[in-house]
């Protein structure tokens, strides 16, 4: 497992947040799209859809299931 410095982390983080700006063609302002970033810089999709929890069971994310994966 790699560990990163607290430094490092937020240079990341500023990298990132340069590339969402650059990408939308704007300044960035408050509130951050979550979403869309995800989208734009880090690749991801994001699908919401009722999963169904068995009694005393909370899930927070899946992966889906692709076919011949």
């Amino acid at each position: 497992m790699k560990f990163y410095r607290n430094v490092r982390i937020e240079e990341i983080a500023e990298q990132r947040l340069h590339e969402f700006e650059r990408k939308l063609e704007r300044p960035l302002s408050l509130p951050i799209d979550i979403e869309r970033f995800g989208d734009l810089v880090l690749d991801l999709s994001m699908l919401w859809e009722e999963i169904d929890e068995l009694p005393g069971e909370e899930i927070l994310a899946g992966n889906p299931v692709l076919p011949n994966g």
